[in-house]
Order: C-alpha cells, then sequence, then structure tokens
C-alpha cells in the first residue's frame, strides 16, 4: 500500500515538470515561435532629447517650411524693394479740389516803402517741395505789379495750402540771385493772411535795374491826344519781326506777364510782354542783349488806360535805346 502511494507520487510530479514554461518565457505573454509565418511590426526608436537644445516649442521659434522648388528668380533684395515689392500708392493732391479758398491782393514796396512797380508776383503751390506729397496738377498764377505796386489782378479763389510767393524784378539777368526773391507759408498761415499783404523786394527796383544792367532798352512814352503824359498806363508789345531768322512773329525771349493782344495776324495768339508807366507817362524794358546786337528787331505795341485803348505802332529798335512813342484817345 506504501508502494502504491509512493509510485503515484513520483508520477504526478514527472507530470508537473513536464508542464513547466520555458525559462525566459514571462507568463501570460504569447510565444514568438508559436505565431507561424506571422512577423512582429518593429517600434520606431525613440529620439533622445539633448537638454543642451530644447525642442523648438520650448524656444516659442516656428518651424522653418521645407525650401521652395529653384525657379530661377533671385529672393527679395532688401537693397532695392522694387525688384520684389510693388511700391505703395503714392499720395496725391490736387491743389484745384481743396474746398477752402480765399482772396489775395499783393502789393510790392522798395526798402524805402515806396511802390514797387513792374515786379512779376507769382504765387504756387509747395506740396512737393515741403510736404513731399505729388501733385495732380500744379496751382501756378502770375501777376505783375503796377505804377501803385498793386497786382494787376488779384489772386482770387486761392486754395488754402502750403504756397511760395515769388517777387521777380525781370530786368535783372537771371543768373543774378537778386532777380527771385522767395515767401513761403504754411497752409494755416496763408489762412491767416491779411487781405492785402504787404511785401518788400530788396535791391534795385525795375528802372535802376534797367538802366544799369541792360545794354538793349525799349522806351515807351505814352500821353493822350493833348500830349499830356498818362501814368499807369499800360503797354503791351511783341515781336514782330526776328532778321536773324527771316521770320514774323518770333516771341518775346522773356515771359508773357499781360494779356495776349488780338486782332493781330487775323486773331492768332502771341506772347507779349509790358508794364506801367510811371508819373511821366515812361516804360522801358531791358534786354540782356549788347547793344546793337538787336538792330533790325521789329516791335508793335500798344497803350491803354482807364479802359480805353490807342492805336497799334510799330517801331525797329537800332542801337543801344530805342523810344516809341503812343498814344490813349478819348
Amino acid at each position: 500500500m506504501k508502494l502504491c502511494r509512493l509510485m503515484l507520487g513520483l508520477a504526478l510530479c514527472l507530470t508537473l515538470c513536464a508542464c513547466a514554461p520555458e525559462p525566459g518565457s514571462a507568463a501570460g505573454e504569447p510565444d514568438p515561435k508559436s505565431a507561424v509565418g506571422q512577423e512582429q511590426p518593429e517600434e520606431p526608436p525613440v529620439q533622445p532629447i539633448s537638454p543642451e537644445k530644447p525642442m523648438p516649442e520650448e524656444e516659442g521659434e516656428e518651424i522653418a517650411p521645407a525650401p521652395e522648388e529653384d525657379t530661377g528668380i533671385l529672393p527679395p533684395s532688401e537693397e532695392n524693394p522694387s525688384d520684389w515689392a510693388p511700391s505703395e500708392q503714392e499720395e496725391r493732391i490736387d491743389p484745384w479740389a481743396i474746398q477752402e479758398k480765399r482772396s489775395l491782393t499783393v502789393r510790392v514796396v522798395d526798402e524805402e516803402g515806396s511802390p514797387s512797380p513792374n515786379i512779376a508776383v507769382a504765387v504756387r503751390d509747395t506740396f512737393a517741395e515741403t510736404e513731399g506729397i505729388d501733385v495732380v496738377d500744379v496751382w501756378n498764377e502770375v501777376s505783375l505789379t503796377d505804377a501803385t505796386g498793386y497786382v494787376n489782378r488779384p489772386f482770387k479763389d486761392l486754395p488754402v495750402m502750403p504756397i511760395c510767393i515769388t517777387l521777380e524784378n525781370r530786368s535783372i539777368p537771371a543768373s543774378d540771385p537778386l532777380r527771385f526773391q522767395e515767401h513761403y507759408y504754411t497752409a494755416e498761415e496763408v489762412a491767416a493772411l491779411p487781405e492785402e499783404l504787404a511785401l518788400t523786394f530788396e535791391g534795385p527796383n525795375y528802372v535802376e535795374a534797367t538802366e544799369e544792367l541792360c545794354p538793349t532798352i525799349l522806351e515807351f512814352r505814352v500821353t493822350d491826344e493833348a500830349g499830356q503824359p498818362l501814368a499807369n498806363a499800360s503797354v503791351e508789345f511783341y515781336c514782330a519781326l526776328n532778321p536773324n531768322n527771316g521770320k514774323g512773329g518770333k516771341y518775346l525771349d522773356d515771359y508773357p506777364v499781360l494779356d495776349n493782344i488780338e486782332g493781330v495776324w487775323e486773331g492768332d495768339k502771341v506772347l507779349t510782354a509790358g508794364g506801367y508807366t510811371d508819373a511821366d507817362g515812361v516804360y522801358l524794358y531791358g534786354f540782356q542783349s549788347q547793344a546793337g546786337s538787336r538792330d533790325g528787331f521789329c516791335y508793335i505795341a500798344r497803350a491803354s488806360y482807364n479802359g480805353k485803348t490807342g492805336p497799334q505802332k510799330e517801331v525797329e529798335l537800332s542801337g543801344g535805346r530805342t523810344v516809341l512813342e503812343l498814344t490813349v484817345g478819348d
């Protein structure tokens, strides 16, 4: 009986040893040899993070996009942005469209306070030079002072804007800095200007400049029918013949300062020059040409006074000084 029990115990131990797992296999894990013909996927290796170089998210940096395909076009140049970026729309102003306007009368006097006649007065906008702004249409008007020093045409509907008022003595050579004198005003200053603005021309008046600086002079003497001199009479004239080119109607080299003479050359418009007479009825026009260099030039002129206009007369220059007498009738 004891022998039987011993034999049964030995058999049980042998049975338990046969069912035990192989070494290296954990309980509950599948045996890789049992999955016949099946490949197990490999897990990607984890890249270690270096403590010296943190991840981009930790630095607040953006991850750079992948480089684009090379098209042969150069990248934008900071030295020349116009190569890559369209220029911004420049601000442009139309002075004529400014709503706020005013009138302005200018009177020019000399350094002693006396009226300074035959000084050209020009008013223009200064958006480009003082504001750096392009303008659609430049505002520019020119007038001329008469014997009283007042401009013959006041500046009406002048836009309230930055302006420059230029005084010009046209008997002074253009190369002389005294010929032009400029006065700048901001828009606020233009709005505050008086209705009548007095400006001083510093330098020789037009008579002094003509006598001293002009080698060739055309002198006009204006009288009424009784032979009495007419002060502050308007004289205008144009060049009717230039012997150098054999053609009539050569325009004057100077600026036109008065209205065009109508009725000449069948209504054609011509550029005219001119000015106003003094108390003796005399008006001088000076040329920068040397005496005698304009011999043979012919000019046609006429005078006006108190709304009346006298007949046209022609004169041919000769020598350094030529005199033309003009009459204005009743």
